[in-house]
């Protein structure tokens, strides 16, 4: 697997504050739910649970 050597030095990044809205229609979601708060989150691929993955969060209200 090509992730395997690269575990831990790749980031991703997501259009919601994981894990809430882990999802791929992530606006509609957030629209759906009535969130007031919302922002993106940048993770490591490749590593363990997404708990384990985050590395950066910030939202705009």
């Amino acid at each position: 697997d090509i992730l395997e050597g690269w575990k831990g030095k790749i980031f991703n990044n997501h259009p919601s504050l994981l894990p809430a809205f882990n999802c791929n229609n992530v606006y509609q979601e957030v629209l759906n739910f009535g969130a007031r708060i919302t922002g993106c989150t940048v993770y490591h691929l490749g590593i363990g649970d997404v708990e384990e993955k985050i590395r950066s969060s910030c939202c705009d209200s």
